[in-house]
């Protein structure tokens, strides 16, 4: 179990320095995979400046994934959630 958790921690560390390099994205999506490894990160996400739309996929270990995701987008315009296949559409004024 230990070695599943370090394995995890490090996928988190090399996604967070793949987002990082994103930073001037418009539009993103978050598979169920990227944010698992997202949900052991130890670094912080950088800010998107630039993005409007975001889809994000939530579960039990990912909802404070999305609040730190809304709080490094000042410009988010439209939002995109899904759990266990309920789609929530969410416009303006985020």
């Amino acid at each position: 179990w230990e070695d599943d958790r370090h394995q995890d921690e490090c996928c988190a560390d090399r996604v967070f320095n793949f987002l990082a390099a994103l930073y001037n994205v418009k539009l993103l999506s978050f598979s169920s995979s990227s944010l698992k490894c997202l949900s052991y990160g130890s670094a912080c996400l950088s800010q998107f400046q630039n993005l409007v739309q975001l889809d994000f996929k939530v579960n039990a270990w990912t909802w404070h994934m999305l609040q730190a995701l809304l709080q490094n987008a000042p410009n988010l315009e439209v939002l995109y959630v899904t759990h266990k296949g309920l789609e929530a559409v969410i416009e303006e004024g985020i």
